[in-house]
């Protein structure tokens, strides 16, 4: 019974992650795609109008090193020519919260509910 709570537990966590594209400031030129992207982060890559989930392994020369679908196993290489659009993978503080207020609600129901 306890790995099943803790699958769901590690499932409703992963949707608090959302993919965002980076906002640089107006004034500010966007910085190359190597300063971006930084090792080890989780990042969604558009390359040749296909998005792949990656984390970043590392940079040689112009290309990109990542293992597709965070395993290590998948290693795949994209030039910086062409990546055209890059995500970062952050925290939704929003939906964390909407998540953590939904639950205490259900449980609170649950037990007015076995409480009559």
């Amino acid at each position: 019974m306890k790995p099943i709570y803790l699958v769901l537990l590690c499932f409703i966590f992963t949707n608090c992650y959302v993919y965002q594209v980076n906002n640089f400031e107006k004034a500010e030129t966007i910085p190359p795609i190597e300063k971006q992207i930084k090792k080890d982060q989780l990042y969604k890559l558009k390359v040749n109008n296909e998005i792949y989930k990656v984390q970043a392994a590392a940079w040689e020369g112009d290309s990109l090193v990542t293992y597709i679908n965070f395993k290590e196993d998948k290693v795949r290489k994209f030039h910086k020519n062409d990546i055209t659009e890059v995500q970062q993978r952050t925290f939704a503080r929003g939906r964390s919260d909407a998540l953590t207020f939904g639950i205490y609600g259900g449980i609170a129901a649950i037990i007015i509910l076995l409480s009559k």
